[in-house]
């Protein structure tokens, strides 16, 4: 049961990081397009929300006993 949710967190944390990856790059490009500053903001918003989730989980020991 606990590799259940190891894997399912695992997972996640793939999903998050792919995420994240794919807002920065959205954003690189959108800062040298010269995309208007609204969308832009929203884009520095979005990454920083997936990079606090993504240290956060980074931070969880799914290995320790429980």
């Amino acid at each position: 049961m606990e590799n259940y949710y190891t894997r399912s967190f695992k997972d996640i944390h793939n999903r998050v990081s792919n995420a994240r990856a794919y807002v920065q790059d959205k954003l690189e490009h959108a800062k040298y397009d010269g995309a208007d500053i609204n969308f832009i903001k929203q884009l520095e918003a979005e990454y920083y929300a997936l990079d606090v989730i993504w240290v956060n989980m980074n931070e969880v020991e799914t290995d320790r006993p429980r």
